[in-house]
């Protein structure tokens, strides 16, 4: 039996930060190819973002963040991954690892 441990990591860190300019209004996330993507709430959101899929609301989805709160996913592309902010101007950081 080997000692060794093979770890493998992403060569490549994309991402951005994206607002949701209108209050529970699912959005789409963007088109970054990843092999796993961190969502993190801003820290000067007021209130809740949500996250999920396509057919998410404010009483169904996936993930709660508060500010400063963060979520990572194990996804082959950013665009999986749909949000929503309970209210107007909140907002989200993603970082893609390609």
């Amino acid at each position: 039996m080997s000692n060794y441990v093979d770890i493998r990591g992403g060569n490549q860190i994309a991402g951005g930060v994206m607002s949701f300019e209108a209050a529970n209004t699912v959005t789409q996330f963007p088109n970054i190819p990843c092999r796993e993507a961190t969502v993190i709430a801003k820290r000067t959101n007021t209130d809740s973002i949500y996250l999920g899929a396509s057919d998410m609301s404010s009483s169904a989805y996936l993930v709660q963040l508060n500010a400063n709160e963060s979520f990572t996913f194990t996804v082959s592309n950013v665009n999986i991954i749909y949000g929503m902010s309970a209210v107007a101007g909140g907002g989200v950081t993603i970082v893609a690892i390609q």
